[in-house]
């Protein structure tokens, strides 16, 4: 579990290189289901596993509800927290809807 801001994550990270975070789908998944499929990548990218506000093993504001905006906050939070400077955003379903969102206010 990772402080992110107001909430705690669960984050699970895994190999060295470029920083390459994944976003499950949902709302309401986990990260679980990319471990077998991503752990070949870990022998060049550090990969980084996270489950959403309120999903998984993650924390949920039972007062805040959920919004895009704080979804990404959360992200953007979670990149600082981890002491990344740029890293690839990857995301299935929701996560890839979410993926796009990120980009748009970070766009580096």
């Amino acid at each position: 579990m990772l402080s992110v801001g107001d909430v705690n994550l669960y984050v699970q990270t895994e190999g060295k290189g470029i920083p390459l975070v994944l976003l499950h789908g949902g709302p309401g998944a986990t990260c679980h289901y990319f471990h077998p499929w991503f752990e070949n990548a870990a022998k060049f990218c550090k990969i980084i596993y996270y489950e959403q506000r309120g999903c998984g093993l993650s924390e949920y504001k039972r007062d805040t509800g959920y919004t895009i905006q704080q979804s990404i906050e959360d992200l953007e939070n979670l990149r600082k927290k981890l002491g990344i400077k740029k890293w690839i955003v990857l995301g299935h379903s929701y996560g890839g809807y979410l993926a796009q969102c990120y980009a748009v206010e970070h766009p580096d």
